[in-house]
């Protein structure tokens, strides 16, 4: 996937199944600065295998914020 600095749409529609290395990945293969922000749930002492991008906003021109949660068995 390229995704354009020029024009940007976001959210990206597929972004909610992207593993959070993966995004990181494309976005800064695209030319992006990549800002990771973690949500974590109010568990204590776990550690998460898996963490997904939730939300991805621009914050300025050519930088991207990816708002990041670990996924959890429910």
């Amino acid at each position: 996937m390229v995704v354009s600095q020029e024009k940007v749409s976001f959210p990206i529609p597929d972004v909610l199944a992207w593993e959070m290395n993966e995004a990181k990945t494309i976005l800064t293969n695209d030319g992006f600065k990549v800002v990771q922000v973690e949500t974590l749930p109010f568990k204590k002492g776990r550690e998460f295998k898996a963490w997904r991008v939730v939300r991805l906003k621009s914050v300025e021109p050519g930088v991207v914020e990816i708002l990041v949660a670990p996924m959890v068995d429910v």
